[in-house]
């Protein structure tokens, strides 16, 4: 049966946030004015940092434009309003944390093969904004030849499109992927997901003052994996850990190489067993069996469970 399968974006595209905000730093924009703005604070103290009718902090104002509740243009509007500086190539510093590679391109490419030649369904899902999508397309249309944006293959499911964040964006595919395939198993629905890599694994919580705002997006990343392990398991999708696989010269996806073990693995194989030898008795022949098929599975017996057989007591 065809599978289901749903790929986060942010893999597949290198998302390096702190690129843009070292650009917005080279354009004039104060670090710790940036700082200042970037935490949301209790709803008690927004007072004091907002007027009455602001959104509040950057990441709110960020949530706010990935769920679509405001439109590029506003959501520049807000952002330059704090920080006039960062007017002036916004759009280009803004997307310098999507890094499209060819490693991006072999992945769509990949996506394309399971749509067309396996009649698989590809989901492509992400907390993302319109600026960002339209420069992905952008640069996989010119990695492609083509002269305009080519669309990402399958069927997105990004928040912006889907006015859904995070847990809710999740849930939301889930029950509509359910919803469509009434009849398909859970090991014909197909999660990737990728655990995330902490930046500063040896300073534990002084990563927060060394760097506080890449900590937050690792902090922000390790929930969303939460999420979605929690979410699947709840919604009977099968999860599937995903790693690039490596090769000499860079790394390829390795989504079809993934589909087509997990397809082996759910294959049930038929092991021939040998008739007993002359002499033999088809006790210990089925005992022997058994045996090697333990052994096969790297179960072995342990000699205290033996002598708790026969003695009735463990050995310590």
């Amino acid at each position: 049966m065809p599978k289901i399968i749903m790929l986060p974006l942010s893999e597949f595209v290198e998302t390096r946030p702190m690129n843009s905000l070292n650009a917005f730093l080279k354009e004039g924009v104060n670090y710790y004015s940036v700082l200042w703005h970037w935490f949301p604070l209790p709803k008690f103290l927004h007072r004091l940092r907002y007027k009455k009718g602001e959104l509040g902090s950057l990441t709110e104002i960020i949530d706010h434009y990935k769920r679509g509740t405001i439109n590029t243009e506003e959501f520049k509007n807000v952002i330059c309003a704090r920080f006039p500086k960062a007017r002036s190539h916004f759009d280009l510093d803004w997307n310098l944390q999507c890094q499209v590679t060819e490693f991006t391109r072999a992945a769509f490419e990949e996506a394309e093969i399971l749509i067309k030649e396996h009649g698989h369904q590809v989901y492509f899902f992400s907390g993302t904004n319109p600026l960002h999508v339209a420069h992905i397309q952008q640069k996989y249309g010119e990695m492609c030849g083509l002269r305009k944006e080519k669309d990402i293959p399958g069927s997105p499911y990004f928040s912006y499109q889907r006015r859904a964040l995070g847990k809710q964006l999740l849930l939301d595919m889930f029950n509509n992927i359910k919803e469509n395939n009434p009849t398909a198993k859970k090991e014909d629905l197909l999660c990737f997901y990728t655990e995330p890599k902490d930046p500063y694994p040896n300073s534990g919580f002084l990563a927060w003052f060394r760097n506080p705002i890449q900590k937050w997006f690792y902090h922000e990343a390790q929930n969303y994996v939460a999420a979605i392990k929690s979410e699947a398991q709840k919604q009977g999708i099968t999860l599937v850990r995903y790693e690039p696989k490596g090769v000499a010269k860079g790394v390829i996806p390795g989504i079809l190489d993934r589909i087509k073990r997990l397809e082996e693995a759910a294959t049930p194989t038929d092991s021939p067993v040998s008739a007993p030898a002359p002499g033999v008795t088809p006790d210990l022949h089925r005992r022997h069996h058994a045996a090697a098929d333990s052994k096969a599975l790297g179960q072995t017996t342990d000699p205290r469970e033996e002598k708790k057989k026969k003695t009735g007591c463990v050995i310590s």
